[in-house]
């Protein structure tokens, strides 16, 4: 579960909160920050990348009781 709410953070971050306005020009007239349209295709695409090895982590992992570990929750029965 923490992988995936990594990969929607991530996903959030890049594709809706930080590319677009920087792409747009929003934060210039404030920060002076600008954003070449080339290089917000290239991090919308570095995204993508970013997503999919997170998810790609998630084939390495062994569940507790595949390994042969309890998990705290099957120690104190609850």
């Amino acid at each position: 579960m923490s992988r995936i709410k990594q990969n929607l953070f991530w996903a959030f971050a890049y594709n809706s909160a930080l590319i677009p306005p920087l792409a747009a020009g929003v934060l210039y007239p404030f920060f002076g920050i600008t954003f070449r349209p080339e290089y917000a295709a290239l991090a919308m695409a570095l995204s993508s990348v970013t997503v999919v090895s997170l998810s790609l982590l998630l084939k390495t992992y062994i569940p507790p009781v595949k390994r042969g570990i309890l998990s705290e929750v099957d120690t104190y029965g609850s």
